[in-house]
């Protein structure tokens, strides 16, 4: 009401003939924004111009623009596309306009698809401009349309080396402009002038001094347009490498990491990720410990804690392959083994997973790997807390470690309880990532529960071996265990005797040396358990089947 009182009154006052074109103004204004506060602004803009003019003057494509700078300053995004697209409207080939607004949807909204709409646009009136397919490439990327972000990309290099090429021409003409000019003038200097044309010649000099330090700024301007298309193309080396890894060619990928670094040697991120795929595909650690360092030395505090991250994952990795580490393929094994640029530390994990979590404090990952290299030397003590730390930080599948460092250090029934709840937690956060060591664990705490508290536990650790042998066929540890169980549970020469005998035999049969052991040194068991008849106990028959 304020304000249409304000309007109102300086009609009346000016009483001009552009009254209906300023009322007109007003209500386009209205119907654009439908924001009170810039309707206010922009109207009293207007008012102090007619007071000053006596005219009405509408707002140009570049005043629009103006407004929608200063809207995007104060993060007012919705009123800022608005005024950027008014811009676009007053003038269509408005490139700079179409580029915030396709900057905006692609950094701030994070609609990519839109942002892409806008980013073409612009290609249409500056078809050489490089930058541009570029986010189209990664705005294609972000929404996983590998094939068009790959095409994009292309585009993107192939401008920027055509940029290139020209001004490296332009480097070699004014090279050479300057070479032959700066000859004449020292020739003039040191008086090999004819006498009556020296006048001449001293003209002819300094205009040439002048014409050489036109050369030596364009031939600056070159270069330093130069080092811009080479930080260009290293991002988008950077971004193909990222699509390579998409689509799980690791080799392309690294290949493209290599040229971001060739076109900018400080590229940490670059660094990091081939640091990543040395340790982790590869197989190289001298390599990857090379380019983690890297990345320490030229990145900022993120990209820093991920490197540390990953050499502290590096050094564990060679403690668990130089240990023999029953997961770890025997051939990758001794590929480590010959890689003799980096030796097993895990002080040296410690001390990487640590700086890690100093330099982002909410690290959640950096706290579970660090649990880790704790638990795999034994000091339970330490592993515990970080273990519950990541938790805390959002890592759910820190509870399956937990667990195994609770039921490690147990000294109570409290702390087997403690380590069903991790496990039982472990499969509520992961019910589709699930594997046989999980349950086996679990079958495990209820055998120790049954060992040292109450023989009905080895019911509920039978149960859970027997889903760990289901997802698992030849797990030999689990029939190893769930013969024992029965063992443990049973009457001497009872069915349940017979059960577990047949369980271990099964188990040393898949090579297992306890198993095989057990079986040796217990032969009488064995020779009488053959002898039970346990073709009416319906409960074993059902257990017997996992051995048919």
């Amino acid at each position: 009401m304020e304000l249409l009182n304000e309007v109102w009154n300086f009609i009346i006052d000016n009483k001009t003939a552009s009254v209906i074109t300023l009322l007109s103004f007003i209500l386009a204004i209205f119907t654009l924004f439908k924001k009170p506060k810039i309707v206010k602004e922009v109207v009293r803009e207007v008012i102090k111009v007619v007071k000053k003019t006596k005219k009405v003057i509408f707002p140009t494509a570049e005043d629009w623009f103006k407004y929608g700078e200063k809207a995007e300053k104060q993060n007012k995004i919705d009123n800022a596309i608005r005024c950027y697209k008014k811009a676009t409207e007053l003038k269509p080939e408005f490139a700079e306009a179409y580029r915030r607004i396709a900057y905006i949807y692609y950094y701030k909204n994070k609609e990519y698809e839109k942002s892409i709409e806008y980013f073409k646009k612009i290609i249409e009136f500056e078809p050489e401009n490089e930058g541009d397919y570029s986010y189209i490439g990664s705005a294609y990327f972000c929404i996983f349309d590998c094939d068009n972000a790959m095409f994009f990309l292309k585009k993107a290099i192939e401008c920027s080396q055509r940029k290139i090429d020209v001004f490296q021409n332009n480097i070699v003409e004014c090279s050479e402009s300057i070479e032959k000019n700066t000859k004449k003038c020292e020739k003039r200097e040191r008086g090999e002038c004819v006498e009556n044309i020296d006048k001449l010649q001293k003209g002819l000099c300094d205009k040439r001094k002048k014409y050489i330090d036109l050369c030596v700024k364009a031939k600056n301007a070159a270069l330093v347009a130069i080092e811009a298309q080479h930080k260009l193309l290293a991002t988008i080396y950077f971004t193909k490498g990222k699509l390579y890894i998409h689509r799980r060619n690791d080799n392309e990928a690294l290949r493209c990491f290599q040229e971001a670094v060739n076109y900018n040697a400080n590229y940490a991120e670059a660094y990091c990720i081939m640091g990543f795929l040395h340790s982790n595909v590869i197989l190289n650690f001298g390599k990857s410990e090379e380019y983690l360092q890297k990345a320490i030395e030229y990145g900022n505090s993120e990209i820093k804690a991920e490197a540390n991250f990953h050499l502290g994952m590096l050094y564990r990795s060679i403690q668990q392959l130089l240990h023999n580490d029953k997961n770890i393929d025997t051939e990758i094994l001794e590929t480590f083994r010959s890689d003799v640029k980096v030796k097993s530390d895990d002080k040296k994990a410690i001390e990487y997973f640590k700086n890690a979590i100093k330099l982002k404090e909410n690290y959640a990952i950096a706290y579970h790997m660090l649990g880790c290299v704790y638990h795999d030397n034994r000091n339970y003590i330490e592993a515990k807390p970080l273990f519950k730390k990541a938790i805390e930080l959002g890592d759910k599948n820190a509870y399956d470690m937990l667990g195994k460092a609770y039921f490690r250090s147990a000294e109570c029934s409290e702390d087997y309880d403690m380590s069903l709840y991790c496990f039982r937690e472990h499969i509520k956060f992961n019910p589709n990532n699930i594997n046989a060591e999980t349950y086996f664990w679990i079958g495990s705490v209820y055998f120790a529960k049954g060992r040292y508290y109450s023989l009905v536990h080895y019911d509920e650790a039978i149960v859970y071996f027997q889903r760990a042998i289901k997802m698992k066929e030849n797990y030999a540890e689990a029939y190893f265990n769930m013969g024992l169980a029965f063992l443990n549970k049973s009457l001497l020469n009872s069915p349940d005797t017979a059960i577990g005998i047949r369980l271990i035999q099964y188990a040393a049969k898949l090579q297992f040396a306890e198993a095989q052991s057990f079986l040796e040194n217990n032969k009488e068991l064995v020779s009488n358990a053959a002898k039970i008849d346990v073709s009416q106990n319906h409960k074993i028959l059902d257990v017997l089947e996992i051995l048919e």
